[in-house]
């Protein structure tokens, strides 16, 4: 379960002279807890920690994709059947990318996919929320 956001971790940003938006920075879902996806050049899929759909108490909206490797991966997010291509979108090696997961509200979007066009690297998931 995680905490309630505070008023200190609240963020403003100024929109425009007549607008501010109110923006909570990324909180891990129960504490940090994710998922490992090993990927290599045949598909693989990893179910999300979270809670998703709109009657979620705690629903994750956000993914931080952390590829531990040296070689390019390729991810897409979907249902239990969901696959990824070289297509898909790349998360570099050694890098991290912070994605909203499509659907998340509606409980359509619960795996993540990934494959590399060559060799193998482990993608690492945490799911949480902000925006």
């Amino acid at each position: 379960m995680t905490q309630p956001v505070t008023a200190v971790q609240k963020e403003f940003t100024r929109v425009s002279s007549a607008s501010w938006t109110l923006l909570f920075p990324f909180q891990p879902y129960n504490g940090g807890e994710g998922v490992s996806l090993p990927c290599t050049v045949s598909t693989a899929r990893v179910a999300l920690v979270g809670e998703f759909g709109a009657a979620a108490d705690d629903k994750v909206n956000i993914a931080v994709i952390v590829n531990t490797g040296s070689v390019p991966a390729f991810v897409r997010f979907g249902d239990v059947t969901v696959v990824a291509t070289t297509a898909s979108m790349a998360v570099p090696a050694g890098a991290a990318v912070t994605c909203t997961i499509p659907g998340a509200n509606d409980a359509e979007t619960t795996y993540l996919a990934g494959i590399t066009s060559a060799g193998s690297t482990t993608l690492q998931i945490t799911t949480g929320f902000g925006n």
